[in-house]
């Protein structure tokens, strides 16, 4: 069996946002508000012990997603429901507690995402639900919590997206005229999707796109999406173009044949820090990682090796999916996955310090 040492890269010196800051090094808080069994299953609560880890492993801000149908039954007659809303309250609260800012996200599931994006009411109730929500959540600091409108909206269409996040803009800046709102490109949000966006007419923005290039390592053995990532095993990183002149199938051979390596990450993440200083705007990873269950931990390593830099060479602040899933920091025991906390480098005594205290936090948990 191999053993891998890790280190842990903590907060470092990276400019702050205006509007909700910093929102530099996060998380996502996958299956709390989102991705569990519906209606009556209750929410996997984060405890407050995980949030000092959060805090402790140098962590500044979590995503958290929320599924609207666990607040708003889209009727015409729909009103926020009031005990969800309260568990949402308290998980803000708790985050806030922690010194870790909030990205409260809208992440419904695919039934959902194509009603709004094919059913024209639907998609009106989603704009009262977005009304009254941010309405609600605009009694947190503005400076704290930030507003993300709609998790990868699988509308395929720049132009039809571009309608919908105009509409939903409004909105959200009427009901919570202070907070920062999040939007991502069409379709998965892709850094290419993230290039098609107009910006709407606001400064206080945050542009967002996820990074899971190229999927075929990244959710190699996944049992959802792509069929032919569940086909997939034991495919390394970086990608070396000699390995691959016989590999099958055809998205492996092209893997190989693209070379992924650092450079071509790089030049990925250069399209998206491109796009933001051409429209004078800011950006923010929302979404990376690597599918924990699958792969070989050393190539995890490398890959966030790779990423991680390649994001904070343009202070693009990001945020790990996730903290308890198939992508997971935390194991089922309660213990950290070196290879999701690992960083590129150690830089400062602070990033030291940090360890020290974050060594500190796990004896305290697992005893």
């Amino acid at each position: 069996m191999k053993k891998t040492i890790c280190w842990i890269v903590l907060a470092g010196s990276l400019p702050l946002f205006a509007g909700v800051a910093p929102i530099e090094r996060g998380i996502n808080l996958s299956h709390w508000f989102a991705q569990t069994r519906l209606p009556d299953y209750p929410p996997n609560a984060v405890p407050a012990e995980e949030m000092e880890l959060l805090h402790a492993l140098g962590m500044d801000h979590v995503r958290l997603p929320v599924d609207p149908i666990r607040l708003w039954n889209f009727s015409e007659d729909a009103v926020l429901e009031r005990k969800m809303l309260s568990h949402i309250d308290t998980a803000v609260r708790r985050a806030l507690e922690h010194d870790l800012n909030v990205v409260v996200d809208m992440h419904p599931r695919p039934d959902l995402k194509r009603r709004l994006r094919e059913d024209p009411e639907t998609f009106r109730s989603f704009l009262r639900f977005w009304e009254a929500l941010a309405g609600h959540l605009s009694r947190f600091d503005a400076s704290r919590v930030a507003l993300e409108l709609l998790n990868e909206p699988e509308v395929d269409d720049p132009a039809a997206w571009q309608a919908m996040v105009e509409q939903l803009h409004a909105v959200v800046r009427k009901a919570a005229p202070e907070h920062t709102i999040v939007i991502g490109g069409a379709a998965w949000s892709n850094t290419d999707r993230l290039q098609q966006l107009k910006p709407v007419a606001d400064d206080n923005v945050l542009y967002t796109f996820h990074f899971y290039d190229p999927h075929i390592f990244t959710h190699q053995g996944a049992g959802w999406g792509d069929p032919a990532w569940k086909k997939v095993k034991d495919l390394p990183y970086p990608a070396d173009a000699a390995e691959g002149a016989e590999a099958q199938p055809a998205a492996v051979k092209t893997y190989f044949r693209e070379q992924w390596n650092a450079d071509r990450i790089r030049a990925q993440i250069d399209e998206a820090a491109d796009w933001a200083e051409a429209n004078g705007v800011r950006v923010w990873c929302g979404e990376f990682g690597s599918y924990r269950k699958t792969i070989d931990a050393e190539d995890r390593i490398r890959y966030i090796r790779d990423v991680r830099p390649a994001l904070e060479e343009h202070d693009i602040g990001w945020a790990m999916w996730d903290l308890k899933g198939g992508f997971a920091l935390m194991k089922s025991d309660g213990g950290i996955d070196p290879a999701v906390a690992m960083g590129p480098f150690i830089t400062t005594l602070n990033d030291i310090m940090g360890i020290a205290i974050y060594l500190l936090v796990v004896g305290i948990l697992r005893f």
